[in-house]
Parts: structure tokens; sequence; C-alpha cells
């Protein structure tokens, strides 16, 4: 079935920025009008990746009662940082041999979980705690193709270069503008309007911006901060979150991509008299409430490791908080008796930021795109208890809910396939504090 799909410019959120005509008019087959130009397009399938002979060593037994993403060990060619693509594996392609060559059974010898691309080794089978086994097995990649017009208004479609995760649009030379991208990954079986993501804005629309000197939010809700940043005083930053800020080395191995490094560079840059030290918190797998929970020895601990340091400011990530602050009750119970109240007896100012994008299912979205508001009870709790308390808000949410309109999948964005951003989501978070508080006009 044919299926058309026809933005105007007027959903662009941009002015001069007009959307293409696209029709999806085949399994594998785009027509394109833009600019009084057409062009057909034949759109490869997700890429398939054979893999023979991996060898693996002291399997782990398959346990089916973790958490879905580790129930096992990882294959390699579906490997994300931490975790595994979600299926990218193809099950029935799975064969396990022993070191002599011999085919094993699964269910008997071994188990995987074909969604997570995770296996392991069964208790009463033939494979042994130190034994080594090969694995042969397949698995789709993800891709991102674009449709570009170029300096003389002809249009180009050019593939991207697939990626198990996080797979980049093709680069643009000079002249060229994206029109579309289509992104394609190891569940599409044939295009869709899914598939399928016009650029109806170059970037986030940042709204009106001051000087940072001026008469900011900053100024307003962060103003013992903001004294000693112009005038060239010392000023502490407390980075307070789970592992988005904490970054463990098999997330990001360079920590000058974490977004408090990149956050506390700009601003070093805008107050370049400030001596700004920067301190970070963070737990991995971890909420807020654990921090209070920690014992008092523990160098997480909320007292050691949160007041005891005297920040001048504490900026809080917490993505993992959605799960335990669904309701404003909850919020209030948490983050205004306790971390409020605490941090206002000591004199400490306080930046909170929104999360950034997980999984839809996660999100409670069935879409990546038109998905610019974030369904997670949490994040309207957090903007509104922002708003009563005259609490400074970083809003890297609303960033990521308009990836879409960008051509981009947030999903590809993710390096883990769950909730850990790239160096490229990671930035949002900065941006988010520079435009929506640092430079952002107190109204």
């Amino acid at each position: 079935m044919k299926m058309l799909f026809a933005l105007v410019a007027a959903m662009s959120g941009l002015p001069g920025l007009c959307a293409a005509e696209w029709v999806v008019s085949g399994d594998w087959e785009l027509l394109v009008k833009d600019g009084g130009r057409a062009l057909s397009c034949r759109v490869d399938p997700p890429p398939r990746v054979s893999v023979a002979g991996e060898r693996q060593e002291k399997l782990p037994i398959f346990n089916p009662k973790k958490y879905e993403c580790f129930r096992g060990r990882q294959f390699k060619g579906v490997y994300a940082l931490g975790c595994s693509v979600k299926f990218a594996l193809v099950p029935e392609s799975v064969k396990f041999r022993d070191a002599k060559g011999r085919l094993l059974v699964r269910g008997v010898d071994y188990e995987i979980d074909g969604p997570w691309g995770l296996f392991g080794r069964l208790e009463k089978g033939r494979i042994g705690p130190g034994d080594r086994v090969f694995a042969d097995y397949a698995y789709r990649m993800r891709r991102i193709d674009s449709v570009l017009r170029n300096a003389s208004g002809r249009l180009v479609y050019r593939k991207g270069t697939p990626h198990v995760a996080t797979p980049l649009p093709p680069e643009t030379v000079k002249g060229e503008r994206r029109v579309l991208n289509v992104y394609v990954d190891a569940q599409t079986k044939r295009l869709t309007t899914e598939n399928v993501f016009p650029v109806l804005e170059d970037s986030y629309p940042v709204q009106h911006t001051i000087s940072p000197y001026g008469d900011t939010v900053a100024a307003r809700l962060v103003p013992k901060t903001m004294t000693k940043l112009k005038n060239g005083g010392k000023v502490r930053i407390l980075a307070w979150g789970d592992s988005i800020t904490e970054t463990l080395d098999y997330y990001l191995t360079d920590k000058s991509k974490r977004w408090q490094e990149v956050f506390v560079g700009r601003l070093r840059k805008i107050f370049p008299k400030a001596e700004i030290e920067l301190l970070t918190a963070g737990w991995d797998g971890h909420h807020s409430r654990d921090f209070l929970n920690a014992p008092p020895e523990s160098p997480r601990n909320f007292k050691k490791a949160i007041l005891d340091v005297k920040p001048d400011l504490v900026i809080s990530e917490f993505l993992n908080d959605f799960s335990i602050c669904r309701t404003p009750e909850q919020l209030k119970k948490l983050y205004e008796d306790v971390y409020l109240a605490r941090f206002r007896e000591q004199g400490i100012e306080w930046i909170i930021m929104t999360p950034s994008y997980a999984r839809p299912e996660q999100m409670k979205i069935v879409s990546q795109k038109n998905c610019d508001e974030d369904k997670r009870t949490f994040v309207p709790c957090l903007r509104d208890f922002a708003q009563k308390h005259g609490i400074a808000l970083a809003d890297a949410s609303k960033r990521w809910g308009r990836l879409w309109r960008q051509g981009l999948p947030y999903m590809t964005l993710l390096c883990n396939d769950i909730n850990h951003p790239d160096p490229r989501g990671l930035v949002f978070f900065a941006d988010a504090l520079i435009e929506d508080i640092f430079t952002a006009p107190w109204r």
C-alpha cells in the first residue's frame, strides 16, 4: 500500500525552512519532492551481519529472574555500552559448539534471551563454569540515510554508515542542505512513515537570550553564585546525579565530555576571572534517595557527599527518580521536605535539570516522531515544583523531545540502547543550563 505524508512549512517551527513532500511508494522505495525537484530512492534494508565461531569463555548461568537486560552475557556484535541493543540479534541464527566442535542444545546446555541478545549456560547442561564455547549468530544494524539538496538544487540520496546502536547521518559537503533522513533498524521489515524523518528545524529553537551579566534567570534564582562569578570570586559547583552524571569508564572514558565538564568549560569562558571548582557526586543505577539511605561512612552519604563539601551551587540530574517521584506528593516529600530544606539551611543554591529520554516503553510513547511531550509524570512534577519554589530549571527534556524535528530518532543518541546519552546527548544538559538559565532573560 502506498502511503503519503506531506508536511508544510508552518509545522517546521522555523521560518523559511520548508519541509519536503514525500511518499513511501513501495516496500523499500521513497519518492521525495522538494523545491520543484523529485527523487526516487531505493532504500536498502537494515544490514545483516553474520558471525562465525565467536569465542566465549567462563559463561555465566542464564538467569531469567534478573532484570531483562542483565539475564546473561551479551553477544559481542550486539553489545552496547554496558548493555546490548534490543532486537538486534537474529535469535534463530544462534548456534553454540563446544571446544570439540559438538553442537550444543538450547534449553539443555544453554539459553538465550532473543530480544536482548543475551546468553548463558544452564546448570545441568554440558557447559562447565570454565569451559570455552564458540558461537555462530547473526545480527542487524541500524542506519540513517539522507536525502540532500546540493548547491545546484539537485536532490541526492546518500547512505549512512551502519552502527549497531548509534548510527550517524551521512556527512554533508559545502552547499548541501539535508532535506530528510531515512532510519532503518533491526525491526524494519519495510518502509513506513515511521522511518522517514523530515528535517523541520536545523537545531533546537533557543528563546531570546541576553548577556550573562544582565538580568538573567541565574541572576534572580542563583544570585549568590552569580555575584561570585561576576566579581571573579571562587565558586564551587557540585554535579549530583546518577550514572549519566557519574559516567563510568565503560560508558564514557573521556571525562571531558561529561555534561558538567562541558557546562563548566563554557562558564569559565563567560566568566574568565572567576575561579570555578567542579565536584561530582554520581551513583550509577541509584536514585537520589539512595544518598539519604547510604551509611554515614559511605562516600555517597548525602551529608558527606553533598552538604559537607559546602558547594555554592548544586546541579542535580536524576533520570532514575522518574520511578520514585511519580506524583507531586512523592516529589514534595523528597525534593521539598528534604533537599530544598537542607540546601536553604546551609545557603546552598540549586539548579534542577529535567532528564534525557529513555527507551520508548519507559517513556510511554510508541513513536520516535511527534514525541515533543515528555509523558513521564516526573517531568511535569519537576517543572511545577521548580516554578512554585523559585528554583532554576534547565529543561534538557525539551531538547530531546524535538530531535525528531531535526531528522534524528532520539534512540540513536542512547549508547546503551536504554538511557545513557552519548556525547551529543550529554551536551544538551550544558545547552539547557546556559540557554535556559545563564543567558535567559528574567521574565
